[in-house]
């Protein structure tokens, strides 16, 4: 589905740590000051806000069949006139999405909003509420009895009018058209909304293809970031028409691409066909046709890429390897609560290539075990610090508990580490063995 993703303002104030903020702010800055600092609206694209007259314009100039997300780079109503901008598609007969904290709503223009909701229900495609989280990632979040009433109101409107509905996104991809999530693996959320009895299920995100540089230890709830030594496109959409809009009309080409990599183009002083014969998109297109690593193409990077294998002289796509290892940071440390989830059982195993570092103070030798259920499948004895190649049959659907190990924080042992995550086993290695 072609969408344009809304970012109403640069420099979101929530602070979230799974987002990525400094490296926009910066690469914003730099930008617009080699622009010269100019826009249409006269105000200089350097501007932190986008204005309702820019999204009105830019609103004519996208095709019906795009929709118009209010998610972006940035909470939507951090820009006061969100509220405008939304009734403006609205009212033009746009389909929309509406990915939101609630975070800069007044309780006055609550109920407006919801009014347009319901007035234009069919137009609503999904209502992603995203709320603070236990361990405190959207750190700029401050609880008030005002964001409690909204919170209220949209839970109520969303479980009325929008519950057990489905929308299809791509050809792999159905969503439910309200959502609820946190940025956290067990979805709770923050302590002060415990109360208010609503859940999210356990979340896992990604690094925006490498974008996001915030320690392992701090967002541990992440897919490590990929290298894809080979052709690529965008799972999503084909076309690459999945793309963000900033407040100075300039168009990325996705929501990972916090860093501004790829500016396709700007839509206060071009047309929206412009952003898919540009340069910059020719560029990319011929990049990711490579069957080589880049660091010139984010998708090279991304964990939402179509991966394709080139054998003699045709490209077949890969598909998902039917599982999932859960309770892997970043770095490649497994949490003591790592897991991998099968999806499809298969005659086939997965081959972990584990260190175990010569620091950790461990009584050798110790076992690690493959569980499932109550039996374990596999188990493997570690005789003494090294990498081993340790196998995990994928023979049966379910969760397979990783078991055993010895665990140590970092920060409790000599030598001033300030990590405190217990540590045991580092993953160097995944594949598949027949």
């Amino acid at each position: 589905m072609p969408s344009l993703e809304i970012t109403t303002m640069i420099g979101c104030p929530l602070k979230c740590t799974y987002c990525p903020q400094d490296t926009l702010k910066t690469a914003y800055r730099s930008s617009t000051a080699s622009t010269g600092g100019t826009a249409p609206s006269g105000r200089g694209a350097q501007r932190t806000f986008l204005s309702l007259e820019d999204f009105r314009t830019v609103l004519s100039k996208v095709p019906e069949n795009v929709r118009i997300d209010f998610a972006g780079m940035a909470e939507p109503w951090a820009n006061p006139d969100a509220t405008q901008m939304l009734e403006s598609a609205l009212r033009a007969g746009r389909a929309i999405a509406i990915y939101t904290t609630l975070f800069g709503i007044p309780r006055e223009e609550c109920e407006q909003i919801l009014t347009l909701l319901h007035d234009h229900l069919e137009q609503l495609e999904i209502l992603c509420l995203h709320l603070p989280d236990d361990n405190n990632s959207m750190r700029g979040w401050k609880h008030s009895t005002d964001y409690e009433s909204n919170l209220e109101r949209f839970l109520e409107f969303g479980r009325r009018e929008l519950s057990n509905l489905w929308i299809r996104e791509s050809t792999t991809s159905t969503s439910p058209r309200f959502q609820v999530m946190t940025m956290d693996g067990s979805g709770r959320v923050h302590r002060q909304l415990a109360h208010m009895n609503v859940s999210a299920p356990p979340w896992r995100g990604n690094t925006r293809a490498g974008t996001l540089a915030a320690p392992p230890e701090q967002t541990p709830s992440l897919f490590s970031t990929p290298t894809h030594h080979a052709a690529v496109s965008c799972s999503w959409t084909p076309f690459y028409d999945r793309n963000v809009l900033l407040p100075n009309g300039d168009v990325v080409l996705c929501c990972m691409d916090y860093a501004l990599k790829h500016v396709i183009g700007n839509l206060l002083t071009g047309d929206y066909e412009s952003l898919f014969r540009s340069e910059e998109m020719t560029r990319l297109r011929v990049i990711n046709a490579q069957p080589t690593f880049s660091k010139c193409s984010l998708c090279k990077s991304c964990s939402d890429a179509q991966v394709y294998k080139l054998e003699r002289t045709s490209w077949f796509p890969v598909s998902h390897p039917g599982f999932e290892i859960v309770g892997l940071a970043s770095d490649g440390w497994l949490a003591p609560d790592a897991e991998i989830r099968v999806y499809a059982s298969q005659a086939r195993r997965l081959r972990l290539v584990l260190r175990v570092p010569e620091w950790l103070p461990a009584t050798y030798p110790f076992e690690i075990r493959f569980v499932l259920g109550q039996d374990a499948i596999e188990s493997h004895l570690i005789p003494a610090p090294g990498r081993y190649e340790i196998d995990c049959p994928l023979v049966e659907t379910g969760t397979i508990r990783i078991e055993g190990g010895q665990w140590f924080r970092p920060s409790e042992l000599p030598g001033g580490s300030t990590d405190d995550r217990y540590l045991c086993l580092r993953l160097d290695e995944q594949h598949v063995a027949s």
